[in-house]
C-alpha cells in the first residue's frame, strides 16, 4: 500500500462521516396558483449535498411545511404529487414538479391514475395476462345468444 492509496481511504472516510450531517432544502420556484384545477404547482430545486436524492414521501412533506409556513395555507402530503425528478451531474442538486391540490378529493378527481397509484391514493387495475384476456374473448365469442357469463367455466378464467 502506497501513501496515496492511505491518503485515498482518509478522504473517503471524512466524506462518509459528512454525509449524515447534511440537510436537505427545497425551494419552490414559478410557483402558479392554478383555481381551475384547485391546486399549485409549481417547479421544485431540491439542494441535497452529499446526500443521495431524497424520496418523494420526505419531499411531499417538505413541500407542504414550506408552503403552510410561507403562503398561510394549509397543504397535505397525501394531496401532493411530485414527479419528473432530475438529479444534476454530480448530485447535490435534483429538480423537479410538483403540484398541490387544496384536498385528496380534487387530487383523485382531476390527477392520473398512474400518479395516484404511486401516492397510494388509488389502487392498480390487476388483470390477468394478456393472452389469457384474448383466450377468454374468444371462448366468449364462440356462445352465440346465450349469456356470456354462465358459458364460461369459472375455473377457466
Amino acid at each position: 500500500m502506497c501513501i496515496r492509496d492511505r491518503y485515498q481511504r482518509r478522504v473517503r472516510g471524512a466524506h462518509n462521516q459528512a454525509m449524515s450531517s447534511s440537510t436537505v432544502t427545497v425551494r419552490p420556484r414559478k410557483l402558479i396558483t392554478n383555481r381551475l384545477l384547485s391546486r399549485r404547482q409549481m417547479i421544485i430545486d431540491i439542494i441535497h449535498p452529499n446526500l443521495p436524492t431524497p424520496d418523494k414521501a420526505l419531499l411531499r412533506k417538505l413541500i407542504c411545511e414550506h408552503l403552510s409556513k410561507a403562503k398561510h395555507a394549509s397543504a397535505d402530503p397525501d394531496a401532493t404529487s411530485i414527479f419528473g425528478l432530475r438529479t444534476d451531474y454530480g448530485g447535490g442538486k435534483s429538480t423537479g414538479f410538483a403540484l398541490v391540490y387544496d384536498s385528496k378529493e380534487d387530487a383523485q378527481k382531476i390527477e392520473p391514475k398512474h400518479r395516484l397509484v404511486k401516492i397510494g391514493l388509488a389502487e392498480a387495475s390487476t388483470r390477468g395476462a394478456r393472452k389469457q384476456r384474448k383466450e377468454k374473448k374468444n371462448r366468449e365469442k364462440k356462445f352465440r345468444g346465450t349469456k356470456k357469463e354462465k358459458r364460461v367455466r369459472p375455473g377457466k378464467d
